[in-house]
This record gives C-alpha cells, sequence and structure tokens, in this order.
C-alpha cells in the first residue's frame, strides 16, 4: 500500500524543510541533478589524469600497489557492511576468494598509485603550498560537514597532515582541470 503524502508522512520522513510533495520533489530533483553533476566531475577527472598519465613513465614498486590494494579491500568491505554483507559471505556468494578479488582490484590500484604520485610530483613543480591555517580552516570545515568534534574528525581522517596532503591534492587537480 502507498502512504498517503499527509503531514504524518512528510513528519515521519523527517527531511528538514520538507512538508509538501512539491517540497519532497524539488529536493529530490536537486539531488538528482547533483549527483549527476558529481558523476560527470568524476568522470572528467578520471579521463584527465588518464590523459595525463599517458605521458609519465613511472615504475611503481608493487609494495605501493599492494598497500593500495589493502586499503582498497577495507572501503569495499566497509560498503557491504553497510548494506549488510560481510566480505565472507561476498566470497560464499561469488564462489571467489581474496586473493581474485585482490586481482580484481590490481589494475585500479595501480592506476590510484600512478596517479596519486603523478599529482604529488605536480604539486611539487607548481610549488602547491598549503599553510597551517588553511589546514586547520579545513579540519574545522570537515569536521563540522560530517557533524562530528573536530579532534574525533582528525583521529579518523588521520591527522592534520592527512588534511594537509588531500587539499594540496584538490588543488592540484584544480590546477589540472583549469590548464585542460
Amino acid at each position: 500500500k502507498i502512504p498517503e503524502l499527509d503531514e504524518n508522512f512528510f513528519k515521519d520522513l523527517a527531511m528538514e524543510g520538507i512538508n509538501s510533495k512539491e517540497e519532497l520533489e524539488k529536493e529530490m530533483k536537486n539531488k538528482i541533478s547533483a549527483n549527476k553533476e558529481y558523476e560527470n566531475e568524476n568522470i572528467y577527472l578520471d579521463n584527465l589524469l588518464e590523459a595525463v598519465s599517458k605521458n609519465v613513465e613511472v615504475d611503481i614498486p608493487n609494495e605501493m600497489i599492494e598497500e593500495e590494494i589493502d586499503r582498497m579491500l577495507v572501503r569495499y568491505r566497509e560498503q557491504l557492511s553497510l548494506q549488510g554483507i560481510e566480505l565472507e559471505q561476498y566470497y560464499q556468494l561469488t564462489n571467489t576468494k581474496e586473493a581474485d578479488l585482490r586481482g580484481h582490484m590490481s589494475e585500479q590500484a595501480t592506476k590510484n598509485v600512478m596517479y596519486r604520485l603523478m599529482l604529488e610530483e605536480i604539486a611539487i613543480k607548481e610549488k602547491i603550498d598549503i599553510t597551517d591555517e588553511e589546514v586547520a580552516k579545513e579540519a574545522t570545515t570537515l569536521a563540522n560537514k560530517y557533524k562530528m568534534p573536530k579532534d574525533e574528525f582528525l583521529k579518523l581522517f588521520g591527522g592534520l597532515d592527512m588534511v594537509k596532503y588531500d587539499l594540496q591534492m584538490r588543488r592540484t587537480l584544480e590546477l589540472l582541470k583549469e590548464n585542460n
């Protein structure tokens, strides 16, 4: 049975500022549009990094690729658990093992490491420096975005050094976008 779009429905929905069908439709359109923009931006960045990487020759140590695969596995495990599935269940359902999944992730892990090394080198050459003041401001902004105390956010994110690195990589990507 489809629920009636009455006052109780919107109260149960608990979306701030959404009290009517029209407001709900507008909000959903905005979210869909934002998701499409985000998706298009990611595709654009992937294509840009792919194009830039064609002019780069680098020997990537296998340990770096294995570390990236480890990180990817942790993220994949987290994504599955949000859906109520454990990684071991995934292996049973797909009749695979960790080695199979690691092999499947290897190509993307190699790209991730290459892009990261490439961006780090561009940041050095272009002298993209981030001040301590910018790092502190960004940490506060991110903590507020995730609705958590700043010290708790920093512990989860990896500290101020990770905030600085993340900000530097985003600025480097912005520079690449401006020049292409």
